[in-house]
């Protein structure tokens, strides 16, 4: 008899879909079909009303076990020392703070625009709900008011993905300029438009303070253990 294990720690780490390769490489049918998957659970999106099944078969193909359970059924915790968890605060270089705050204002403004969407959407779909003919009207031939609502969450998302970019690694978020803009403007405001392909700082030389704390203690690190 052949078996199948995967080992992950994020088994979900961008989107639905990422749970789904582990359930084609499982061959856990049906949902290692991706049109069974995407009917009951969702590929980059998961509905509210398929939340619950995603649920019940992660903890049915989950395996997992935290020290305390192995130590309540009689494992040796002896040679696994406890995790030890030390913040350490940094202070962002101006540069970078501008580049951050920048893209938390326009975060912000996003995030009012999308509350608002929401109240508008809830309160379309209510006044429609009085008469067959203005529901129809309303909600169109797609039958939906507005842009698709995990559109709307992802948006959310990514912007959250590019606030921790900024505070980790500017560079990454290079992906963020266009490059048919970029050559056509020729100015830089440092204070204004710090998001900036010509803003020094988001080139991939360039080491953030995170990176650069990082790397003093690693230093450390190596030199009191002798390496």
């Amino acid at each position: 008899m052949d078996f199948r294990w995967v080992v992950t720690g994020t088994p979900i780490h961008n989107k639905a879909q990422d749970f789904f390769s582990l359930m084609k490489f499982l061959q856990l049918r049906p949902f290692d079909d991706p049109k069974v998957w995407n009917h009951w659970i969702g590929m980059k999106f998961v509905p509210a009303a398929n939340r619950e099944r995603l649920h019940i078969i992660g903890k049915a193909m989950v395996l997992r076990r935290t020290k305390e359970d192995v130590k309540k059924s009689g494992g040796n915790m002896v040679s696994i020392p406890d995790k030890l968890v030390e913040d350490v605060e940094l202070e962002m270089h101006l540069s970078e703070r501008a580049i951050y705050d920048h893209l938390e204002e326009f975060a912000k403004q996003q995030f009012k625009n999308f509350l608002k969407a929401q109240a508008d959407r809830k309160n379309t779909l209510q006044g429609a709900a009085y008469t067959y003919e203005a529901g129809k009207a309303k909600r169109g031939k797609k039958g939906a008011v507005g842009q698709p609502e995990a559109y709307q969450y992802s948006h959310m998302f990514a912007l959250l993905t590019r606030l921790r970019q900024a505070s980790v690694l500017p560079f990454l978020m290079r992906t963020m300029l266009d490059d048919a803009e970029e050559d056509d403007d020729l100015s830089y405001d440092a204070l204004n438009d710090p998001i900036n392909a010509k803003n020094p700082v988001l080139d991939h030389l360039y080491k953030s303070s995170k990176i650069r704390a990082v790397s003093r203690i690693v230093t450390l690190l190596y030199s009191y253990l002798g390496i």
